[in-house]
C-alpha cells in the first residue's frame, strides 16, 4: 500500500515538474519574442527618456508662464525640437538633391568644367598621386574618366548611399524620441513616483529615493 501512494506521488510530482517545466519553457520563449520585437525600440525609448529628464524643468517653467497649459507646452517644446532635428536633415538633403540633378544635367550636356589640379597635389602623402591622376584625367574628359573609374565609382556612391540612409534613420529614431518625450512630460510626475517607488521596493525608501534623484540629476547633467 506504501509502495502504491509513493508510486503516486512521484507521478503527480513529475507530472507536476512536467507542466512547470512547460510553463516556465513557454514563458521564456514569449519573453525573448517580445525583446526581439521590442529591441529596435529600446534605444528610442532611452533617447526618449533623457530628453524628457533634460526638458522637465523647462517644460514646468513654460507651463507655469501659460497658465499652467502642460499640453501647450510639451506641444510647443516638441514642435521646437522636431524643427532643430528635421530643418538641417532637409536642407542638406534639398541642396544635394540638386547639387546631384545639376552634375548630372552638366555631364550630360558636356558643359562640366574642371579645372586641372596644382602639381602640389601629387605631393600629397600617400593619397596625393591617385587623386592627382584622377583630378587630371576628369579636367581632360570627365565621362571617360567616370567609364573608366566605373567600379570605383559605383563602390563610393554605395557607401555615400548608406552613410545618408544611415543619417536619415538616425533623424527618424531621434524625431520618435523627441514626440515620445512629449509624451513623457505630460505624464512627468507620475512617471517619476512610478520609478522611485520600483527604486524603493528595490534598495529601500530613502536609497531608492536618493537613487532616482541622483538618476535625474546625473541626465540633466
Amino acid at each position: 500500500m506504501t509502495s502504491a501512494n509513493s508510486s503516486k506521488t512521484d507521478d503527480r510530482f513529475l507530472s507536476n515538474a512536467m507542466a512547470s517545466f512547460i510553463q516556465i519553457g513557454a514563458l521564456l520563449l514569449l519573453l525573448m519574442l517580445c525583446f526581439t520585437i521590442v529591441r529596435p525600440f529600446i534605444s528610442i525609448v532611452i533617447w526618449a527618456v533623457v530628453i524628457g529628464v533634460g526638458l522637465y524643468p523647462t517644460h514646468t517653467s513654460l507651463a507655469a508662464k501659460l497658465g499652467g497649459r502642460e499640453k501647450t507646452s510639451a506641444t510647443i517644446l516638441v514642435v521646437i525640437g522636431l524643427a532643430i532635428v528635421i530643418t538641417p536633415v532637409w536642407l542638406t538633403a534639398e541642396s544635394s538633391i540638386h547639387a546631384l540633378q545639376n552634375a548630372s544635367t552638366n555631364i550630360e550636356a558636356g558643359t562640366v568644367d574642371i579645372k586641372p589640379p596644382g602639381d602640389h597635389v601629387a605631393d600629397w602623402p600617400i593619397v596625393g598621386k591617385p587623386i592627382y591622376e584622377f583630378w587630371s584625367s576628369a579636367a581632360e574628359n570627365i565621362e571617360n574618366t567616370m567609364n573608366t573609374y566605373a567600379p570605383q565609382l559605383e563602390t563610393f556612391a554605395k557607401s555615400a548611399a548608406g552613410i545618408a540612409g544611415g543619417m536619415i534613420l538616425g533623424a527618424l529614431q531621434f524625431v520618435l524620441s523627441i514626440i515620445i518625450a512629449g509624451a513623457l512630460l505630460l505624464n512627468a510626475t507620475s512617471g517619476r513616483q512610478a520609478a522611485g517607488h520600483i527604486a524603493a521596493s528595490l534598495v529601500g525608501d530613502d536609497t531608492g529615493n536618493k537613487l532616482t534623484e541622483l538618476s535625474i540629476l546625473t541626465i540633466r547633467s
